[in-house]
C-alpha cells in the first residue's frame, strides 16, 4: 500500500494487541504520531526500550481512515487504470504510481508502402501507414513495451511540430516513418523503443541545444544503434541562426549531456555513449555550439 498513514491504520485496526514500533516502517511511525497528536485515538506506551501503539477509539480512526482512504482496492478492481484506483485509494490520482500503462505516438508516412505489423497476439495486426496518412494526414498507435510492433523501414523522430507538418526538410532518399514527440522523449516511448528491434533504423533530429543533446544521450542508452541526423550546412547555420538565449537557457543540459558522452562507468566504458563519442560530426557539433555560444533550432533547416 503506497500510503503510509493508511497502511499503518489498517494496520493498527486489524491488530487484537499493541503493536511494537518495529512493526511499522519510519514513515509509518512518523504518520502515526502525527495522527496521536492531532486527534486522539491512539494511545503510544513505553515499556522499558520498547514503544506500543494501541487504538483507544476505534470508531473514531476507522472514520478518519474512510476520509483518507474512501474506497480498499481489491482484485475485482484490478482492471480498473491506475489513477483511477489511486482515487478510490486516496482521493488524489497521483498519490501513487500514476503513470497509465499504455501510450500513444503519432506518426506520418514519408515514402510509399510503410507499414507497421505485430505479430502477437494472433491474427497478425497490420496498420498501413502510408494509406493512413494519404486519407487522414496522420495515424496513432497505441504502443506499450511488450507489444510486438514494428517496420522494416526507419523511424525518424522529430521533436518540433513544423517538422511534422510540412516534410520537403527530408533528404530526397528519406524512407519510412515519422514520429512527433514534443520537446521530451518520454520514458515509456524510450521504454518502447528499446524492448525490441522497432524499424530498420532509428534517426533523431532534434534541436541543436542542450535539450536535444541530452534526448539524444537517452536514447543513445537505450538504443545504441540510434542515429544523430545534422541538417546540411549545419555550420554556417551556427553561425547565422544560432541563438545564444536558448544557449544560456538550456547550457546546464548541454554540459550534463557532453558530459555523459565521454563518461565512464566503473572504470569501464559504457558501450554506447562510446559510440557516441566516437561520432566526429556529433562532436564536432557539440565544439561548434560551445565555441559560438549559439544552439540551433530544428526550423533553421529550412533555410
Amino acid at each position: 500500500m503506497a500510503n503510509p498513514l493508511a497502511a499503518a491504520l489498517h494496520k493498527l485496526l486489524d491488530a487484537e494487541v499493541p503493536l511494537f514500533s518495529s512493526q511499522f516502517t519510519p514513515a509509518q511511525r512518523r504518520q502515526i504520531d502525527s495522527v496521536r497528536q492531532k486527534m486522539g485515538g491512539i494511545a503510544c506506551q513505553i515499556q522499558g526500550n520498547s514503544i506500543r501503539y494501541q487504538l483507544t477509539d476505534r470508531q473514531r480512526i476507522l472514520n478518519y481512515l474512510r476520509h483518507i482512504q474512501p474506497e480498499i482496492i481489491t482484485a475485482e478492481h484490478a482492471h480498473l487504470p491506475q489513477r483511477a484506483q489511486n482515487i478510490g485509494q486516496s482521493r488524489h490520482s497521483k498519490s501513487a504510481q500514476h503513470a497509465h500503462q499504455s501510450s500513444y505516438v503519432l506518426l506520418k508516412s514519408i515514402s510509399e508502402n510503410v507499414i507497421w505489423q505485430q505479430q502477437e497476439p494472433q491474427p497478425q495486426q497490420q496498420l498501413k501507414l502510408t494509406e493512413l496518412t494519404a486519407q487522414y494526414g496522420v495515424a496513432a498507435l497505441k504502443i506499450h513495451p511488450d507489444d510486438s510492433w514494428s517496420s522494416e523501414q526507419p523511424l525518424w523522430l522529430v521533436e518540433n511540430q513544423a517538422l511534422f507538418d510540412q516534410l520537403d526538410w527530408l533528404p530526397p532518399d528519406a524512407t519510412g516513418s515519422l514520429l512527433y514527440y514534443a520537446g521530451q522523449l518520454s520514458n515509456r516511448l524510450l521504454d518502447w523503443l528499446a524492448a525490441k528491434p522497432r524499424c530498420s533504423a532509428l534517426i533523431l533530429f532534434a534541436d541543436y541545444d542542450g535539450v536535444g543533446l541530452s534526448n539524444f544521450v537517452r536514447l543513445k542508452q537505450r538504443c545504441p544503434d540510434a542515429q544523430f541526423w545534422l541538417m546540411p550546412d549545419w555550420q554556417d547555420k551556427i553561425v547565422r541562426y544560432g541563438n545564444p538565449s536558448i544557449w544560456q537557457n538550456t547550457h546546464d543540459d548541454f554540459v550534463r549531456a557532453y558530459a555523459q558522452m565521454l563518461q565512464q562507468h566503473n572504470g569501464q566504458p559504457d558501450t554506447a555513449l562510446q559510440k557516441i563519442a566516437t561520432d566526429n560530426d556529433v562532436l564536432a557539433l557539440c565544439q561548434q555550439l560551445q565555441q559560438h555560444g549559439s544552439a540551433l533550432e530544428q526550423e533553421a533547416v529550412w533555410w
